[in-house]
């Protein structure tokens, strides 16, 4: 599950990175579904060694993939065609070295540093003002309450946004945090009865 997880996240960071989400819009299903299959394809070909064999079932599990693939990325389409949100960066690191230093909690004897990777931020500019949120893939679930981070759980989607809100230079100054998004990147399931109809 985490490679696959692994190959999800590449293959959707490689598409919004080399198409845009502005082009990404314009394209069909047919288009978006080829390149999002050429884009695992080369995935396979760099990291899955072409003399290795593979079973039968590792082969139909990863073409499978595919197909979530596409139905995943058709899905980030459609949230990108009703939102003036930009991905602006892909696994952006928080620490030391990063455009964003990582979060400081003050402890009685000394302080804590969070670190830590974001999966996508956005960025939206709105009368002059930039606005940022974070994205989280999952592939798995992912069942979000705001009661937890009263008790602090759940909360390092909420870290992250305000480490890039307080400790962001260059592009992330002078910004306002707009919110924390966990995009789920598997196939939908829909359960159907014996005598469903082919609609």
């Amino acid at each position: 599950p985490m490679q696959k997880g692994t190959v999800i996240h590449y293959v959707l960071e490689t598409l919004i990175k080399i198409h845009g989400s502005d082009a990404l819009c314009e394209m069909t299903d047919a288009q978006i579904d080829e390149i999002v299959l050429s884009i695992l394809e080369s995935y396979f070909a760099i990291n899955m060694s072409a003399e290795q064999e593979h079973s039968e079932r590792f082969n139909y599990l990863y073409m499978s993939l595919g197909k979530t693939v596409c139905a995943v990325a058709k899905r980030l389409i459609k949230e990108f065609s009703v939102s003036d949100f930009v991905p602006v960066d892909f696994e952006l690191p928080i620490d030391n070295d990063s455009e964003v230093k990582p979060y400081v909690v003050e402890l009685s004897d000394g302080s804590m540093r969070l670190k830590g990777s974001v999966d996508r931020v956005d960025m939206m500019t709105l009368d002059d003002k930039k606005f940022v949120r974070v994205v989280d893939y999952k592939s798995g679930g992912k069942n979000f309450q705001l009661s937890d981070v009263f008790y602090g759980l759940n909360m390092q989607m909420l870290i992250y946004l305000f480490a890039i809100w307080k400790n962001g230079t260059d592009k992330y100054e002078n910004i306002s945090p707009a919110g924390i998004l966990y995009m789920p990147v598997k196939a939908t399931v829909t359960d159907l009865g014996r005598d469903a109809t082919d609609d």
